[in-house]
């Protein structure tokens, strides 16, 4: 090897290393952190929905319920199918009427005849829920959600100038307002950042 072909090689890797520093496009960044947030917000609903219709109804009495009625269905993720199980259930009040609802879906096999335990409005019985269902996926779901909306959430707060000046954070380029961070806003930093958001997502959507 020359000296010639070994200054450009030089040349190329600190090309390389300055364009890994360099500030990500503003458009860029702020696409990817509202990403971040929707599918943090979309868990967010999706996994408070499941861990509510397992919860004790407020001002709400519980009594026994039992499956009267299964549908059979299927989870279909990206790498295949697994069955699931959605429960009708039947149960009476002290009054005597009879009352009947649609339990949550589970990954758990539910039969005919299983009893479980209802949770029940008095002043409208036919608002009820089985809280001996699991709320696992829901919890899952909340935090997955939760850690997306602050990943979004932070990463658009840690780029104002403002910041930087009263804590003494680097900014990504020289100017005010939002500047973005010199490590999470740069080309190296949004390299990271995009396969966490995709697998992030993979696995809310595909696994849970």
């Amino acid at each position: 090897m020359t000296v010639s072909d070994q200054d450009q090689g030089s040349q190329a890797q600190v090309g390389d290393a300055r364009w890994q520093h360099r500030p990500t496009n503003r458009v860029v960044v702020h696409l990817l952190n509202l990403v971040l947030v929707a599918v943090g917000l979309f868990f967010l609903i999706a996994g408070y929905n499941e861990w509510a219709a397992v919860q004790p109804i407020a001002s709400g009495k519980t009594t026994t319920g039992t499956v009267v009625s299964v549908a059979n269905g299927e989870t279909c993720g990206r790498y295949g199918c697994s069955p699931n199980w959605t429960p009708t259930i039947t149960f009476q009040t002290p009054s005597g009427g009879s009352y009947t609802f649609t339990g949550p879906t589970s990954d758990s096999q539910v039969s005919m005849g299983d009893t479980v335990t209802v949770s029940y409005l008095p002043s409208n019985p036919s608002v009820a829920h089985d809280v001996s269902a699991s709320s696992v996926s829901g919890v899952f779901l909340l935090g997955f959600g939760v850690f997306a909306t602050a990943a979004g959430l932070g990463s658009f707060i840690l780029g104002f100038g403002a910041l930087h000046r009263r804590t003494g954070l680097k900014s990504a380029r020289p100017g005010t307002g939002w500047v973005g961070h010199k490590s999470i806003h740069s080309n190296q930093g949004t390299l990271i950042v995009i396969p966490v958001a995709l697998a992030l997502i993979t696995v809310g959507f595909f696994v849970f």
